[in-house]
């Protein structure tokens, strides 16, 4: 049987978006569990509905299929970097993504995704999403200049053929709150500083000019030879303004 990548992973062209994130019981009940799951993805597939996009933690992998899954894939452990900032991990069991152009429809895939799954898992995460026009993030800046053309996507981040896997990726959800009110604070100079690239068109700076903390300089990544390793991106910026830490009335 030839492997099919998820189709949703690639298509770029949709402006709501919805993210689930649930985890199953210690002990999996197997029977249960692929029966649950097996009941969501009917309810996802609905005529015309949204794009949708499953994703498995390592351990339900293996669970399910353990002889496919690759001997690499690891959950996410967490990173703690400079000056205290860190990644923490909150590994789920399944992560749900729908995408389309209409909002009910979004909507209700993911609230019959939910339906299905909640009596057996727990909800861990939901978020309401989208992509701005222009593919411009909530900071105002394009996102995914660099990301790499479909073509080159499916050889960046689909596991190749005849390897365990084959077809599917890896995936790395990050959610990130950024402080608007201070950043739109910055004058623009500052805040193309801290991107590396210009607001306007998604210029990117002169060498000269790159700062080496800028979003530019810490997002090139090489291998032992030298090589520049690429990495294929979604951003959706999230629907919840309460966490845009917007600054309160009369504060700088």
């Amino acid at each position: 049987m030839t492997a099919v990548p998820q189709p949703g992973l690639f298509i770029e062209e949709t402006a709501v978006h919805y993210h689930l994130e649930l985890s199953f019981p210690d002990e999996l009940n197997l029977a249960e569990t692929i029966a649950t799951i097996s009941a969501a993805r009917r309810a996802a597939n609905t005529m015309r509905g949204p794009n949708t996009v499953w994703g498995l933690s390592p351990r339900l992998w293996r669970a399910l299929n353990e002889q496919n899954c690759p001997e690499s894939l690891q959950p996410f452990t967490g990173i703690v970097g400079i000056d205290g900032y860190r990644a923490p991990a909150t590994q789920s069991d399944i992560w749900f993504w729908c995408h389309g152009n209409a909002f009910e429809k979004v909507w209700r895939t993911a609230y019959d995704v939910l339906k299905q799954l909640q009596p057996v898992a727990v909800l861990d995460t939901q978020l309401s999403a989208f992509v701005g026009r222009d593919d411009r993030d909530s900071i105002g800046f394009i996102d995914g200049t660099e990301n790499p053309a479909l073509g080159e996507a499916l050889d960046v981040a689909l596991i190749p053929a005849g390897s365990p896997g084959a077809g599917g990726s890896p995936v790395l959800i990050q959610k990130w709150v950024h402080d608007l009110g201070a950043f739109e604070g910055l004058p623009l100079r500052d805040q193309e500083a801290v991107i590396g690239r210009t607001r306007a068109d998604s210029t990117e700076l002169d060498e000269a000019q790159m700062p080496a903390t800028s979003h530019v300089s810490r997002n090139v990544v090489e291998d032992d030879s030298g090589e520049e390793l690429h990495i294929y991106r979604r951003n959706t910026p999230f629907a919840s303004v309460g966490e845009a830490r917007i600054p309160p009335v009369g504060e700088a």
